[in-house]
């Protein structure tokens, strides 16, 4: 069992780091055409002062995708990063999951910082809406022939010849 969540506690004082190996599957990460076979890679930095602390989340995988152009299967790595504030106050939230904001205030005795929502998400809304194998990708090769001409149009092919 895995867990993307920290008690506020058990970050320390100054900078400090952690880093979550997480299966897809923990993850419930789930795109149309999208295969999540390679463990996702989430490094956090932190940095406290006080009651104020400062996220640095780094996320990174495999994901395998389809070419929009010539429909061949390929590995897109995956990279992205982004930053969460917290700010320790009594009465703060108890748990934390930075879903809607990128700001919170959280319990400073008891607080928890949930990230699993927030990576998956970051992962969703970053995958390409086009995949492409490479930027220059040719597309599907098309070779005509004449044996997949639709007899309908033969005499057009006969006009054209004369």
């Amino acid at each position: 069992m895995f867990s993307t969540r920290v008690a506020i506690s058990e970050i320390n004082e100054g900078a400090d780091g952690f880093e979550l190996t997480i299966r897809p599957e923990d993850l419930k990460l789930e795109y149309k055409d999208a295969i999540f076979e390679s463990p996702v890679i989430t490094i956090v930095e932190s940095h406290r002062t006080g009651l104020e602390i400062t996220l640095i989340v780094s996320v990174e995988t495999t994901i395998g995708l389809v070419c929009a152009r010539c429909l061949e299967k390929f590995d897109f790595p995956f990279r992205s990063a982004f930053e969460l504030h917290l700010k320790g106050l009594k009465g703060g939230q108890r748990v934390v999951d930075f879903v809607e904001e990128d700001f919170a205030f959280i319990e400073k005795d008891m607080g928890l910082i949930d990230l699993e929502e927030r990576i998956r998400d970051e992962i969703i809304l970053e995958i390409p809406k086009i995949p492409l194998c490479k930027d220059n990708c040719a597309g599907i090769e098309y070779t005509p022939s004449d044996e997949a001409v639709d007899p309908r149009w033969l005499k057009l092919k006969e006009l054209k010849q004369k």
